[in-house]
């Protein structure tokens, strides 16, 4: 009969732990299940109210061409996210970013809005290009 008590309760604990980390998940703003959000799909969420001040959050796109400022007396960089359409000033609390950090490189960056509209970054992901192409006179996806 202990042994059933202790199973149990073992259970319930290991269920109570998952529905903490579920909730937790889904309390992370609009669409936390999803990797990123476009800038398409973070401006249409804030013009629905679903974006909340100092929620984390990531949001993909391009650095905007001429914006990247670094600061290194307050150890950020400054610098526009943009889709091409729609953009959004970032200010990334760090200086050690990869060196393909540059203009129209593909970005996901993760953390908060402000209140003043910043989008204030703790880390930033570039993206590989993907610019990798077949050698000349062999088939594309065939192994040398």
């Amino acid at each position: 009969m202990a042994r059933k008590k202790r199973m149990l309760v073992g259970g319930v604990l290991i269920l109570l732990v998952f529905a903490g980390f579920l909730v937790s998940v889904v309390d992370q703003g609009v669409g936390a299940l999803q990797y990123y959000h476009t800038l398409e799909d973070f401006d249409q969420a804030r013009r629905d109210g679903k974006v909340e001040v100092k929620k984390g959050l990531r949001l993909n796109g391009l650095v905007a061409p001429g914006t990247i400022q670094k600061d290194l007396e307050r150890m950020q960089i400054r610098f526009d996210l943009t889709d091409g359409t729609r953009t959004i000033p970032v200010v990334l609390t760090r200086l050690d970013v990869s060196d393909l950090f540059k203009d129209n490189a593909n970005v996901v960056i993760e953390g908060r809005l402000g209140a003043d509209g910043v989008f204030v970054a703790e880390n930033l992901m570039t993206k590989c290009p993907t610019k990798y192409e077949a050698a000349e006179g062999s088939p594309a996806g065939s192994a040398k």
